[in-house]
């Protein structure tokens, strides 16, 4: 895509590292006492200070934390990755924003 790679240079020039590209994580949760899982994934897991970060490259309005459903989808991220270091990438803007929950 397009826009990942404009948010891979984007990190590269801030000194993030990419570690993995469409990572995938498995959820789990109870439905009805039954174990249900799914998978998810995320754009790019980077690193930076011995820190690593789930990052989500979006654009336009959907790169607003204030817009839910992207809100939901990093909220999910950091419970389903075990990590609260999430990153949002804003390609029209170009700006890298540090979100935790």
């Amino acid at each position: 895509k397009k826009a990942e790679k404009k948010a891979i240079s984007l990190l590269k020039k801030n000194g993030y590292k990419i570690e993995s590209f469409q990572t995938t994580a498995k959820g789990k949760l109870l439905q009805d006492d039954k174990t249900l899982t799914f998978l998810i994934r995320a754009d790019l897991i980077v690193s930076k200070d011995k820190k690593k970060f789930i990052a989500e490259v979006k654009s336009g309005k959907a790169a607003s934390i204030e817009e839910i459903n992207t809100r939901r989808q990093l909220l999910e991220y950091s419970k389903v990755f075990n990590n609260k270091n999430l990153i949002l990438i804003d390609t029209e803007k170009n700006k890298i924003k540090k979100i935790e929950f």
